[in-house]
């Protein structure tokens, strides 16, 4: 029998195949899959060639062309997927739909239940105890919110920048850095030029614009910039702020995700900016905080505030980095529900080689 595991985020598609021995056979992956900048029948391609991609060796083991499950968290786009595999002509016998927060958990942590601090092109938040049993806040969409993201953290580059142009803001490196990543000598850009370089015709380049100059905030880091040091701080406590969030409001007794109009009033309801905790609520033992995504990658400045904020309302939490990629999330909850926790070390041995995929 044959499974697949698919996570398409905001920006990539990935996918990997599996069978009931809990051997992964074969891997996808495309880019470009956001229909709100990309046409539609661009979506569909680039999925279908990453299903197509990662299926390819499965006939000589003997698939038919029927995946008996398939384990799938897709941030937006889930019609697509299901009208590509009728394109294709795969039977499906199942589908089962993983938010992304609890894709990381369960391919970062080897665990059901924990906080999550999810940052990458966009972010946000959540408490997972189990599939069904979680609660998520943030991810609104790079637009109103995703604070804490990539995107979060390259505009607020971007933002200093033009304020530095402009004589108002502190004297920064990232400037300079900005220049560079758009291609062009410092010297030989004013401001008109750069405007127009930061809002290209399409859409989908201007997104990537922000997003890789994240990259660029988190070098000028690194370089003691102090601009880009406070903005790497201020996306890490805004990362924890949104998690220590998410796990108050769970034990308040809200469930949903960001999309669940009565969890956004619950969480209203209940005050949200107080982030303290009563401490018999959550018992005896204190969560694990996992935080998740390639934001922090490489970004121990980001990570050290977020780490900061958490201990003091959470001082026993420990945060963990993870790096495994989510579409192995499906795999895993795969082995859980199919074999149990005692199985989970026999999942890690093939995943810890697989930790910067």
């Amino acid at each position: 029998m044959f499974y697949l595991s698919i996570h398409g985020g905001n920006s990539n598609f990935d996918v990997i195949a599996f069978n009931e021995n809990c051997e992964i056979l074969g891997r996808g992956h495309r880019s470009g899959i956001d229909n709100c900048f990309e046409p539609q029948q661009t979506v569909l391609r680039h999925i279908s060639e990453a299903v197509i991609e990662c299926v390819v060796d499965l006939y000589s083991l003997g698939f038919s062309g029927r995946f008996e499950c398939v384990y799938y968290c897709m941030v937006d786009k889930r019609n697509l997927l299901k009208e590509c595999f009728l394109q294709i002509g795969y039977d499906i016998g199942e589908y089962i739909l993983l938010e992304e927060p609890y894709c990381y958990l369960l391919a970062g942590g080897l665990t059901e239940t924990g906080c999550v601090a999810l940052s990458s092109t966009g972010s946000c938040a959540a408490f997972c105890n189990g599939r069904n049993d979680l609660l998520i806040t943030g991810g609104y969409g790079i637009p109103v919110g995703d604070e804490g993201s990539s995107a979060y953290i390259g505009i607020r580059g971007i933002n200093m920048v033009t304020r530095s142009i402009g004589g108002w803001g502190e004297k920064t490196i990232l400037y300079d850095f900005l220049c560079e990543s758009l291609g062009n000598n410092t010297a030989q850009v004013d401001t008109v030029r750069l405007l127009q370089l930061l809002y290209p015709d399409n859409n989908y380049a201007r997104r990537l614009i922000y997003v890789k100059f994240a990259r660029q905030v988190v070098r000028a880091a690194g370089c003691g910039d102090a601009v880009a040091i406070s903005i790497l701080e201020e996306a890490g406590e805004l990362m924890a702020r949104q998690t220590l969030c998410a796990y108050r409001l769970y034990l308040s007794g809200a469930r949903g995700t960001q999309n669940d109009i009565c969890m956004n009033h619950r969480g209203r309801e209940q005050g949200v900016v107080d982030l303290s905790f009563d401490r018999s609520a959550h018992g005896k033992q204190t969560p694990g905080v996992y935080v998740c995504g390639s934001t922090w990658k490489n970004n121990p400045i980001m990570l050290n505030a977020f780490r900061s904020f958490v201990s003091r309302y959470l001082p026993e939490a420990q945060c963990v980095e993870t790096k495994r990629a989510a579409v192995y999330g499906g795999f895993v909850c795969f082995i859980l529900e199919t074999y149990g926790n005692n199985a989970l070390k026999e999942a890690a041995v093939q995943l810890d080689p697989l930790q910067e995929a």
